[in-house]
């Protein structure tokens, strides 16, 4: 990348294209506070006034630009965003990130050792609000190894298709109060485990507030869905509230309301409603439909 100088006086947002051959090095911005990289390269010499940024967005760029930026609060990375480097981590965190209150983490592909790699080279020390969208993630009999720990995690939001790799981060996340969860597997594998070494959305013993989204085939689900939550009281875990969110599906090839369908709901998971002293919501998601007879 040529060296050259752009001046933006007003700009509070850039999008820097590290692939595009034009896109100068040394940025002169004295209002910017939003950044998005995308296709950075860290030997690229780019040059910008990393203290001011505030919210940042990583778009298969090199993660080694995060501790360039130490006034960081928000951080979004998406897709296959790495270290230049090594992913081979140490056991010290080396770059303490104070103001990091929310993380999403946005990905087709779930890559171990880039999750280690960026939670141990830098201390979100205040980190508040983890984001993990990894709806395509290792296959189940993968082995996985969190090799961090996030204590300051408060609130958590996990969409995967493995089991493996939510209990794993809940095991990295021991102090949840509220947590999401959008799965399309037996709810019970989640819930409750008893397998040494991982962790469950029972061990989570501050939690007091869980939702869960439930697409495809939720017939197929349902009794397993008043098992799992049934085990939460079982368990001894104080809840508050548990929201279900569900889309409509057809019952015996026909359309029904959004009532009847929570009603429907609400019966087959009667178990969970007549233990618990939680509140629980059933929330109607607008999405495509089903044809499943129950």
């Amino acid at each position: 990348m040529p060296s050259t100088k752009a001046v933006f006086r007003c700009s509070s947002n850039q999008l820097i294209d590290g692939e595009d051959e034009q896109t100068p090095t040394k940025i002169l911005a004295p209002s910017l506070q939003n950044l998005e990289l995308y296709g950075a390269s860290i030997e690229s010499g780019l040059d910008l006034p990393w203290e001011q940024i505030k919210l940042y967005r990583s778009t298969n760029a090199d993660l080694e630009f995060i501790g360039y930026m130490q006034n960081l609060e928000e951080i979004t990375i998406d897709d296959s965003s790495s270290p230049a480097g090594s992913v081979e981590t140490t056991d010290t965190q080396t770059n303490i990130l104070p103001n990091v209150r929310h993380i999403e983490y946005n990905f087709p592909d779930t890559v171990v050792d880039v999750h280690n790699w960026l939670f141990i080279h830098y201390n979100f020390e205040s980190l508040r609000t983890l984001v993990f969208n990894a709806p395509y993630s290792h296959p189940e009999d993968a082995s996985l190894s969190f090799r961090f720990i996030l204590p300051s995690v408060l609130e958590l939001s996990l969409q995967s298709r493995r089991a493996n790799f939510i209990r794993d981060i809940l095991l990295a996340t021991p102090n949840v109060q509220s947590l999401h969860i959008d799965i399309e597997m037996d709810p019970e594998n989640v819930m409750n485990c008893s397998t040494p070494g991982r962790a469950s959305v029972g061990n989570l013993r501050r939690l007091k507030h869980l939702s869960i989204s439930q697409a495809g085939n939720v017939y197929m689900i349902l009794s397993a869905m008043d098992t799992a939550v049934t085990s939460l009281k079982v368990i001894g875990l104080h809840l508050e509230t548990i929201s279900f969110y569900s889309p409509i599906q057809k019952w015996e090839g026909r359309e029904i309301s959004a009532n009847k369908w929570i009603a429907h709901i609400q019966g087959r998971m009667a178990n969970s409603l007549l233990v618990g002293k939680w509140t629980m919501v059933f929330v109607v998601l607008e999405l495509g439909v089903g044809d499943n007879k129950g």
